[in-house]
């Protein structure tokens, strides 16, 4: 086996291009990666970039780092690729079968831009001829190693991935893969999910994300967010500036830039990430309006709850949500139930999943958008439940949810779909001048844009902060089950 710091300091193997001192910080962060013995200088150039976390006890399974532009990083991770193509040892691995290949796969923006990588990882392997003697066979967009590995490049499509064993993942530029405009490549987070059972069954099997920081969104940001500094034994990320990673680039370009456009390039150069381009609900806020280990608040008797829905035809990517509510005397709303149905289900099984869900609130109506037109009334109807149609848009739910947020006079559940899905939503603005919000591609590994569960938990929210000063009708008693309803009171 040969580690990462002998490979890029060993001239016979990598040192011709990253032995130099310019290179230091690299070797550093490599080394503390792969668990590697590291001299007390080279612990605080890994700790200065690393939010001043302990070195990793083990390697790590998921690498991220966040440099800016010209920092190194596609020439250093395209090193690193090589380094686990030529130590794979198939008699370690159990249960791998004859004429198997294991996969080392690079995926970018582009499957242009994911060549870059792959002409790093080809030059090396071709430029020492320790490393030639490999080749197999050599594409345009491929390696066959005689070890049995193929060191490829793709575009961001999971199904490109399917079906190898895959032993390396980079994700290159993760912040700028996809977005809800974008018809083919998918985002990094939902990518990184697509490989994740590909990556699953090899041990020690690694995840390298990299990247500039881009905005606040999206699985590079969550990956900073929450393991940046944090003595995780499994994730280790790293953070900084163009200049820190390469002493050498051009300090001069870097103060012109920054001269020219501040938010665009304190970015690209300083790794900042950028707020004029943030979600429309910064998860910092939602984090803070979130009661951690709250999964869910039992019916209480006096207190008017509301319901809504975001129905589905049990089908495809888009679940089926349900979301209860209340608000307190001060004017909070207060989330009560949650939860998103995945498909593939039965519509009206669920639907009288859920009536019994609604029953213990004592919520015998339930609100939902017009999308499903008469089937989403006869859906609850026939069950004994009275489907409301909205008043209002989706975005205007959303655009009065926000406020709420930010006046802290929301408190949500511990629901981690509910979370990922209102921190992706994205505010636009039309040629009329209105606001639009909308959903962006989820975790499901799909092009539709998912927003199930928050579509319904902003319209229970905001409704039940609405009505509060408003009669409202209340459905008490049945005169028969799941049939007829007795005549409407108001509140």
């Amino acid at each position: 086996m040969i580690s990462y710091s002998a490979a890029l300091n060993k001239q016979v193997l990598l040192g011709k291009w990253f032995a130099a001192p310019s290179w230091a910080l690299w070797r550093a962060i490599t080394a503390a990666w792969n668990a590697e013995p590291l001299s007390p200088e080279q612990v605080e150039l890994f700790k200065s970039v690393a939010g001043g976390r302990e070195l990793p006890s083990k390697p790590v399974s998921t690498a991220v780092a966040c440099v800016g532009r010209g920092g190194g990083k596609d020439s250093v991770i395209s090193a690193l690729a090589v380094v686990e193509g030529i130590n794979f040892n198939r008699d370690a691995i159990p249960n791998m079968l004859p004429g198997e290949r294991a996969l080392i796969a690079c995926f970018a923006p582009t499957l242009r831009q994911s060549q870059i990588a792959f002409s790093y990882m080809s030059g090396f392997f071709n430029a020492v001829p320790a490393l030639q003697s490999m080749i197999v066979r050599e594409l345009s967009d491929s390696l066959e190693l005689s070890n049995g590995v193929t060191i490829q490049v793709f575009g961001p499509s999971y199904r490109t991935a399917r079906g190898f064993r895959l032993i390396t993942a980079i994700l290159d530029e993760a912040a700028f893969m996809g977005d809800e405009t974008d018809k083919v490549a998918l985002t990094a987070e939902a990518l990184s999910v697509a490989i994740s059972p590909s990556l699953a069954r090899t041990p020690g099997a690694k995840l390298f994300v990299i990247s500039s920081v881009h905005k606040r969104s999206g699985l590079l940001y969550d990956l900073w967010l929450e393991h940046f500094g944090k003595d995780d034994p499994d994730t280790c990320v790293v953070l900084g500036s163009t200049q820190a990673f390469n002493p050498s680039f051009n300090a001069k370009a870097i103060a012109r830039d920054l001269e020219r456009d501040p938010n665009y390039f304190r970015s690209e150069y300083l790794s900042e990430w950028r707020d004029d381009i943030s979600s429309f609900l910064p998860r910092g806020l939602l984090t803070d309006a979130t009661e951690l280990g709250i999964h869910s608040r039992p019916p209480e008797p006096g207190i008017d709850y509301v319901a809504a829905t975001d129905i589905s035809g049990g089908t495809g990517t888009c679940a089926f949500a349900l979301a209860i509510a209340h608000s307190d005397p001060d004017g909070v709303a207060i989330l009560d139930y949650a939860e998103a149905r995945l498909p593939p289900f039965n519509s009206a099984e669920v639907a009288k999943e859920y009536a019994k869900i609604l029953r213990r609130y004592s919520c015998h109506a339930v609100l939902g958008d017009n999308l499903g037109g008469g089937t989403a009334a006869t859906l609850f109807e026939n069950i004994g439940i009275r489907y409301d149609k909205v008043k209002n848009t989706k975005s205007q739910y959303y655009l009065d949810f926000a406020p709420m947020l930010t006046s802290g006079l929301v408190r949500l559940l511990d629901n981690p779909t509910l979370i990922e899905q209102l921190s992706r939503l994205k505010q636009k603005v039309l040629p009329s001048g209105r606001d639009s919000i909308t959903a962006t591609e989820g975790r499901r590994g799909s092009h539709a844009p998912i927003d199930d569960l928050a579509n319904a938990s902003a319209i229970a929210l905001v409704t039940a902060v609405s009505d509060r000063e408003e009669p409202r009708v209340r459905w008490e008693d049945y005169l028969q089950e799941g049939k007829h309803y007795v005549q409407l009171t108001p509140r």
